[in-house]
């Protein structure tokens, strides 16, 4: 998704941002959280409604595979140390951007 450009002699790497607002839903907890233009791909935020810690994440919603990949890493990045699989059925993969778990580290901040 992102192109590569020539500025001067070093190669830049375009990020993908939102051109106009859009509001996604969490899928955790429900609530409306609004995109505001210029948010970027790989962009981190807490949902406003319980603090779920989210990434924005880019891609064509009309590539099969492209989503496949996107679910798993999803599944992923949700999936804590115990329990049950991240249920990435609330997910929405219809539109891009979508919001994801956000990646997860090393340290588990007391979890």
């Amino acid at each position: 998704m992102a192109r590569l450009s020539e500025r001067g002699r070093f190669p830049v790497t375009g990020v993908p941002r939102l051109a106009e607002e859009v509001v996604r839903i969490c899928p955790e907890c429900g609530a409306e959280i609004v995109l505001e233009a210029g948010t970027m791909d790989s962009e981190l935020m807490p949902c406003p409604g319980c603090g779920f810690c989210l990434e924005v994440t880019f891609f064509d919603p009309g590539n099969p595979e492209e989503v496949a990949e996107l679910r798993k890493r999803a599944a992923t990045q949700g999936q804590k140390k115990e329990g049950p699989p991240y249920n990435v059925s609330l997910l929405d993969f219809s539109a891009s951007p979508a919001i994801i778990p956000e990646p997860r580290t090393e340290e588990d901040h007391g979890e």
